[in-house]
């Protein structure tokens, strides 16, 4: 900030609440300039707690921050000990987790609530995670025990994004019929709120089928929806042929007549419009979750959806894939995870002239046998096919996820596949300048090594690397997590 030509303020000033209220007691800077400068602090939770502390004028901007997403999980052994053995004499020190006496998060932002109600008005983002991602190993489920979000939840009444997530651990998948009885129905409850834009569902089970799809068609306004490794009662889905007649209805074309059995018609309000739509699950919840998409009966319309993250478990699954980008005319990004794909299974090509973002991932691990499969490459066959027979593509991004390490793809015979010229071949000549980036899912090797277990990828591509379009990398395993839709998992909760 200039005064007179003269630098009042340095970078050094915003990592200091008391030179920060200095600087405004001696140029008596307007309340405005102050909220500014705040502003350059809206992800340093700590320097922000430190301003609320330092004057009451940066109060209010500083709380807004600080509480507008909340993460609540539970604290892991390592991180109990971690404050417990502190080196700072001033910090008081925390039991250890296993203590009943700990509180947890969730009973610290109730105490919170209970001292300061206004501040829930303040909470638009709230994140509830079953288990601490800093230490997936050693922490465990603590919703079963849980005695605060029945008090919190009704207060946040400004909530616009919430997130459950589990683990794929038995012991921290979160099952509602395991939680307490108000507890469910403060869940459910939030899930109806009128302002919620955003759900994310991740390692839940569910009763039955009818509360999983009872979520969706209560949240009236809705935009985006994540639903990663859910599951229900499998007696449930055997006896549920509600989504069967749906499916059928709607890849025939037909309508359905007839009152739903999952939520009465006089009880939806209103259809919201869906932009986001990230479906992950085991393939017979997943197979009912896509028919009760298509039919009617859910009332979820996709006409304006734009971005999609789905497995496709080949041939079984792509008549719902078809479907669905049918009923998706303005798709425009594609986020999706290829299974198993027979060699004599057909292929019929999908238009995919709306999408702009294909980001492809190809599962390349060994099966329960221990055997490498070679799926992808009737898979890549059938890709290249999308990409030739589809009208005036608008493709920009074409990204391709390997899910293997190095070793097992040499495994694959992989280099000697015609498909990877081919497909080099196409994106190279689109009229269309498209950018094609691949990925392998293992940790990044030693410098030296790279450029060699990357080299023979490369080459399967001179086309587009001589173009300057092509990109050869390695992903951490945790970023499948963000290919799924599950992208709230990867951000690191504030102590």
């Amino acid at each position: 900030m200039m005064l007179n030509g003269r630098s009042i303020f340095h970078k050094a000033d915003m990592d200091s609440p008391s030179r920060l209220l200095q600087v405004r007691r001696s140029l008596g800077l307007p309340q405005e300039l102050i909220d500014v400068i705040l502003e350059f602090l809206w992800n340093d939770q700590e320097a922000l707690q430190q301003c609320c502390l330092s004057s009451r004028s940066f109060r209010p901007l500083c709380q807004r921050y600080i509480f507008e997403c909340v993460r609540m999980n539970p604290i892991s052994g390592k991180r109990s000990e971690k404050e417990h053995t502190s080196d700072n004499p001033h910090q008081t020190p925390k039991i250890h987790v296993g203590d009943s006496h700990t509180p947890t998060m969730a009973q610290r932002l109730e105490d919170i609530l209970k001292s300061s109600p206004g501040l829930a008005l303040l909470i638009r983002d709230l994140r509830i995670c079953n288990v601490d991602e800093s230490d997936w190993e050693s922490s465990f489920g603590w919703l079963e025990k849980d005695t605060s979000l029945p008090f919190i939840l009704p207060h946040l009444v400004n909530l616009e994004r919430f997130y459950l997530s589990g683990s794929l651990t038995d012991d921290s998948r979160v099952k509602m019929t395991s939680l307490p009885k108000p507890v469910q129905e403060a869940l459910f409850t939030t899930w109806k709120s009128p302002k919620l834009t955003h759900i994310g569902i991740h390692c839940v089970i569910f009763a039955t089928f009818h509360d999983l799809t009872s979520v969706l068609l209560h949240s009236i306004a809705v935009r985006d929806i994540t639903l990663c490794f859910v599951d229900v009662d499998v007696d449930d889905l055997d006896g549920n042929d509600l989504n069967t007649a749906g499916v059928v209805a709607a890849l025939n074309g037909d309508v359905i007549e007839g009152k739903s059995d999952v939520l009465a018609p006089s009880t939806i309000i209103r259809a919201p419009t869906i932009d986001s739509l990230a479906l992950f699950a085991e393939p017979e919840v997943l197979s009912h979750l896509c028919s009760w998409l298509l039919s009617p009966t859910s009332n979820l319309p996709l006409s304006a959806l734009r971005k999609l993250h789905l497995p496709v478990g080949l041939p079984d699954d792509l008549p719902f894939f078809h479907q669905i980008l049918k009923a998706s005319p303005s798709l425009e990004e594609l986020h999706v995870t290829m299974l198993s794909w027979i060699e004599s299974a057909p292929r019929e090509p999908a238009d995919i002239s709306s999408l702009k973002v294909v980001r492809l991932a190809i599962d390349l691990g060994e099966d329960d046998d221990g055997v490498l499969p070679t799926s992808h490459h009737p898979t890549l066959r059938w890709w290249c096919d999308n990409l030739t027979s589809s009208r005036s593509l608008a493709l920009t991004d074409f990204h391709i996820y390997l899910l293997t390490d190095y070793d097992e793809l040499i495994d694959t015979g992989w280099e000697s596949q015609p498909e990877w010229k081919r497909l080099d071949g196409i994106l190279s000549s689109l009229k269309r300048s498209v950018n094609l980036k691949i990925q392998i899912m293992e940790d990044e090797p030693e410098i030296g090594n790279r450029a060699k277990s990357l080299k023979p990828l490369e080459q399967q591509f001179s086309r587009m690397g001589d173009l300057g379009r092509l990109e050869v990398g390695y992903m951490q395993a945790k970023e499948i997590f963000c290919h799924f839709g599950v992208h709230w998992v990867q951000e690191p909760f504030n102590s």
